[in-house]
C-alpha cells in the first residue's frame, strides 16, 4: 500500500491517536511528558495495528517513509533519535 492509499491511512490514524495514547497511558499507568512523542507513537501503533494487526511484546516493523514523514509533520520533535530496534532478547 502506497502513495495516496498511505497517506489516508495516516489520515484515519490521527483522528484515532488520541483514543490511542488515553488507552496506553491508562493500561502503562504512566504519561509520557513529551506531548508530541506521545502521539507521535500512540499514531504509529494505530497504523500498525490498522495494517498488520497487533504484532506482540518486543515486534517491530518499519513503517514507510512516507508515513514517518506525515506523522513527524504533525507532531515533531524537538531531538530525533530515529529507528531503533528492540532491546528484548528471546
Amino acid at each position: 500500500m502506497e502513495g495516496f492509499g498511505m497517506i489516508e491511512v495516516v489520515y484515519k490514524a490521527w483522528k484515532a491517536t488520541e483514543a490511542a495514547l488515553a488507552l496506553h497511558n491508562y493500561q502503562c499507568g504512566s504519561v509520557d511528558e513529551d506531548e508530541n512523542r506521545a502521539k507521535r507513537h500512540a499514531c504509529y501503533r494505530v497504523i500498525v495495528a490498522y495494517l498488520m494487526g497487533p504484532l506482540g511484546r518486543g515486534i517491530r516493523i518499519r513503517l514507510p517513509a512516507c508515513v514517518i514523514k506525515a506523522v513527524r509533520a504533525k507532531w515533531p520533535s524537538t531531538t530525533y533519535t530515529g529507528f531503533k530496534p528492540s532491546e528484548i532478547v528471546d
